[in-house]
């Protein structure tokens, strides 16, 4: 059946093509079963702010994807996401891919964010609240996943302070990982920082 459907759609896609894509050639063809591959043609390397802002995103949306299965959303119930500046400006740059992977309906001000019914979670060393939710807000469940990411962040901070207090490391490694292992350190203590603010609210 799949080859008869995408013959039937394939005229509608080529109708609906509007713009095209720097690097991107998609020879056209009125029959799809005889159409190529589209031809790639990188022509300058990837912006890494570009890497940074889409792998940052995809975590975020892992977090809340995670947190709406701790609290039993059911899978089409939007969410309202309070975040500070930081977080809202990549939302802006990465151009709505959290608030649809992650089923968000409104993004606001973290200072906006009701003072009751909100569940905390911790993302690149700031506080987000997430409300919206239909059930109860699980306090037990909070409590557990934010011990759990304390744990984890105490022990990575301990392997990053292990490697940077040791000669070797610092003699052997290139100067790019080292300061690698820098940011690694500083972003994990942001966290952990984060994680026991949200535990000291939550009690």
């Amino acid at each position: 059946v799949c080859p008869f459907v995408t013959e039937a759609l394939w005229s509608h896609v080529r109708q609906a093509t509007s713009s095209t894509v720097g690097g991107v050639e998609l020879p056209d063809t009125e029959i799809l079963a005889t159409a190529s591959w589209p031809k790639i043609e990188i022509t300058q390397s990837l912006s890494t702010s570009l890497i940074s802002d889409f792998n940052s995103a995809d975590q975020l949306v892992s977090l809340v994807r995670s947190t709406r299965a701790e609290q039993r959303v059911k899978p089409k119930q939007t969410i309202e996401l309070y975040a500070p500046s930081t977080v809202l400006n990549l939302l802006d740059r990465v151009n709505g891919y959290v608030q649809t992977l992650a089923g968000i309906g409104e993004v606001k001000p973290l200072m906006e964010a009701p003072s009751d019914g909100s569940t905390v979670i911790t993302f690149e060393g700031t506080e987000i609240k997430i409300s919206g939710l239909e059930s109860d807000i699980d306090l037990d469940a909070q409590k557990s996943r934010l011990e759990k990411l304390i744990a984890d962040k105490e022990k990575q901070i301990s392997g990053f302070k292990g490697r940077l207090s040791n000669e070797g490391y610092l003699s052997n490694a290139k100067p790019e990982v080292i300061e690698e292992t820098r940011s690694l350190l500083a972003l994990a203590e942001a966290d952990l920082e984060a994680a026991e603010r949200s535990l000291a609210n939550l009690d």
